[in-house]
């Protein structure tokens, strides 16, 4: 008799053991229909545009009622009961699910900065899960080795989201809902980079 070698699929987790996981783990995991997603280390590129973006918020949000957190803060997307650390959150009187993990309920802005193993995951899966968040109002997609974003926003939470491209050292990232704008140079400071061109769209 030949033994037969059989997948058996991992044990999915609640959301209960997850959260006590995560309390004792050394590495960030984000959760996501059970499982765990380990979160990949970043690039030098990666850390100083989020310690750029971060830097210039905290700079301009001093004395105002919205926060910025860095990604040690998670957020929760209640409809797919998901839990994420983004690379950069503002949130408005933030509102937490629980104070020992800090874990965001209510984010406004949400930047991601990309890398070559979570491009599609940012732009699919965590753009559905954070613009299905009430709250939100903007969500932030940057390239870490070029000028290059998109950025999807909304007025107010009544509004449709609308998606915005921007390339080049010239432009900046506009943030309505904080009356803010925040110059692309000062976001890739530090950073080297080649020149790029804006996505072709369709007519």
């Amino acid at each position: 008799m030949t033994a037969e070698l059989i997948a058996i699929p991992k044990k999915l987790l609640s959301i209960s053991e997850y959260l006590c996981s995560e309390e004792k783990s050394q590495t960030k995991n984000e959760y996501v229909a059970g499982r765990l997603i380990a979160m990949a280390g970043s690039t030098l590129s990666h850390a100083r545009v989020s310690t750029n973006i971060l830097a210039i918020l905290h700079n301009k949000l001093r004395g105002h009622p919205c926060e910025v957190f860095n990604s040690d803060v998670k957020v929760r997307p209640e409809r797919f009961k998901s839990y994420r650390y983004p690379d950069v959150t503002v949130a408005c009187q933030p509102k937490l699910a629980d104070e020992k993990l800090a874990t965001i309920l209510n984010p406004t802005v949400i930047f991601e900065v990309l890398s070559e193993s979570t491009s599609s995951i940012d732009l699919r899966d965590k753009l559905r899960e954070y613009i299905s968040i009430d709250s939100m109002l903007q969500y932030v997609v940057l390239s870490q080795d070029k000028a290059l974003l998109h950025t999807y926003f909304r007025q107010s939470i009544e509004q449709p989201w609308i998606l915005r491209f921007a390339a080049g050292l010239e432009e900046s990232i506009d943030i309505p809902s904080l009356k803010l704008s925040i110059p692309m140079r000062d976001v890739y400071a530090g950073v080297e980079l080649p020149p790029v061109e804006l996505p072709a769209t369709s007519a």
